[in-house]
């Protein structure tokens, strides 16, 4: 909310249409990979309790190459349509 007035304040009503959108397309690539975080948490905890540690191994490797993997997709997304 500050950073908006701030935006009205020193800017015009483009600046915060741009920054709207900026923030939309941050949300789209943020939240899936939130999800595939949240998702892998229990699954580590339950494993982690059960002392099965090369499944907690196994998931943890498996959720950080697959965030990894959509980050560098988006990324590359992202920059090749701005232009």
């Amino acid at each position: 909310m500050v950073l908006n007035l701030s935006l009205v304040y020193y800017s015009d009503d483009l600046a915060l249409a741009a920054f709207g959108i900026m923030m939309r397309i941050v949300m789209m690539t943020i939240m899936p990979i939130m999800g595939i975080v949240q998702g892998s948490m229990p699954i580590i905890g339950t494993n982690y309790g059960a002392l099965e540690l090369g499944r907690v191994r196994e998931t943890l490797k498996l959720s950080i190459k697959v965030a990894t993997i959509f980050s560098f997709i988006s990324f590359l997304i992202i920059m090749f349509s701005s232009s």
